[in-house]
């Protein structure tokens, strides 16, 4: 908690008004899921085997390993951008239109960087 306090108060003290989260589709988390490797248990692991689970019948089975990293990428990064909007800290700094959120998918092995397409599920957020 006191971790996320400091973050806050350093985006406010530095201004910073846009926040990227940032997933390379070369990531070995990704990479270990979709190749259905041993994974050790992190809590990282655990979170991109279970959006995976979810979401492979539905959008990826069948597609090629790039896209397959693209779409989980994007998948993953819509997760961890929800997390941020719904914690209740920033929500204050989100609502006033200070701050953005925006997800990039980045591709080493295709030179190319993009903002993820998917819509989000979180469409207000309520300071209480």
């Amino acid at each position: 908690d006191s971790f996320v306090e400091l973050l806050k108060e350093a985006i406010i003290i530095n201004g910073i008004t846009r926040i990227y989260f940032v997933n390379d589709t070369a990531c070995s988390i990704l990479n270990n899921v979709l190749s259905n490797k041993t994974l050790f248990g992190l809590e990282a692991e655990l979170l991109i085997l279970s959006i995976f689970n979810n979401v492979y019948n539905k959008s990826l089975n069948g597609r090629s390993l790039q896209y397959q990293q693209f779409r989980l990428a994007e998948f993953n990064l819509q997760f961890q951008k929800e997390e941020f909007l719904t914690n209740g800290v920033f929500t204050d700094l989100v609502i006033d239109g200070q701050l953005e959120i925006k997800t990039l998918v980045t591709s080493r092995q295709m030179h190319i960087f993009k903002e993820c397409r998917i819509g989000s599920s979180v469409k207000k957020a309520y300071e209480l």
